[in-house]
Parts: C-alpha cells; structure tokens; sequence
C-alpha cells in the first residue's frame, strides 16, 4: 500500500511540474509578439524623435544634401512614403550628381513594386 501511495505522489508531482511547464508556455506565446510590438512602437517613437531633430538641422543648414537624405531614410523607415520622397526631391535638387541620392532612389522604389 505504501508503494501504492508513494507511486501515486510521483505521479502527482510529475503532472503539476508539467501542468506548470504548460502555463509557463502559454503565458510566454501570448506575450512574446506583445514584446515585438512595444519594441516596434518604441523603434518608430525614437524614429520619429530623429525626425524632429534632421527637421530643426534642415532650418539651421537648407543647403545641406545629407540632411534631406536622412530625413528620406527616416521616413521611408516609418513608412511615410511621401515626405521620404519629398526630401529625397530636395537632396536631388541640391545636388543632382551625388550617386548614393541615386541609390536611395532605386531602393525606395524597389520596395515600393514589391508592394
């Protein structure tokens, strides 16, 4: 009977560790995407704040090429096709001849056919 009793609390145990080991998976699979998504939000918030910055440095500097260069890859990253496309304008016009315009140019359109 002992034996009985003490292969029925092994059991027990072992069905708790793995009822445990179910909710620990659970808990995570529903919150990992969360994680993704707050550190999704927050890579666009420091983007956006980025932004903010290039902006007051194009008032300071208007002739400056890279600066709307960076305001177009910034843009582009959040998806803000039309001021990326807008800056990229500008740069094209401070500077027709620079390649890595060029370059950016064929990469936003290149993902934009993908779409």
């Amino acid at each position: 009977m002992a034996k009985k009793n003490h292969s029925l609390i092994n059991r027990t145990a072992l069905i708790r560790l793995l009822e445990l080991i179910l909710l620990i998976i659970l808990i995570l699979s529903v919150l990992w995407p969360k994680r993704n998504i707050v550190r999704e939000w927050q890579e666009k918030k420091r983007t956006e704040n980025e932004i903010v910055r290039w902006k007051e440095a194009s008032e300071k500097y208007p002739g400056y090429r890279d600066i709307y260069l960076r305001l177009a890859v910034l843009n582009w990253k959040i998806k803000n096709d039309e001021k990326a496309k807008e800056n990229l304008q500008k740069a094209k016009e401070l500077d027709p001849n620079f390649e890595m315009t060029k370059e950016i140019e064929e990469s936003i359109q290149e993902e934009e056919e993908k779409i």
